[in-house]
């Protein structure tokens, strides 16, 4: 079973390197499994340093990183993607086109 922080450890190692928004969306574009050999291979495709994306894909610091983020969205009741906050309100439970309209010209007023 491939950990479901892999791709977001990847994408912050990536970042190391300026390339966090090209692994993000070949990440997110890809419709396999974005298992080890997937984030390798598109490592190697980005012309990352590879000595480096390992040591930063496998460093504490990421660890950490991705835990304070994921810690922090916990905190604010995020719990789930998509999540949508409209000025710093969480809107909670709507598939409602009319209620999200509501909800967005309330606040442009």
């Amino acid at each position: 079973m491939i950990p479901p922080t892999l791709p977001a450890l990847a994408c912050e190692a990536a970042g190391q390197q300026n390339r966090f928004w090209d692994f993000h969306d070949a990440i997110f574009a890809y419709e396999g499994v974005a298992d080890s050999t997937y984030i390798f291979n598109l490592a190697r495709s980005n012309n990352l340093d590879m000595t480096r994306f390992k040591r930063d894909l496998l460093s504490s610091e990421n660890y950490e990183t991705l835990d304070k983020t994921i810690n922090d969205l916990v905190n604010r009741g995020i719990f789930a993607t998509p999540t949508i906050i409209i000025n710093d309100r969480l809107v909670y439970m709507t598939n409602s086109y009319e209620e999200l309209s509501r909800l967005l010209e309330y606040e442009l007023k």
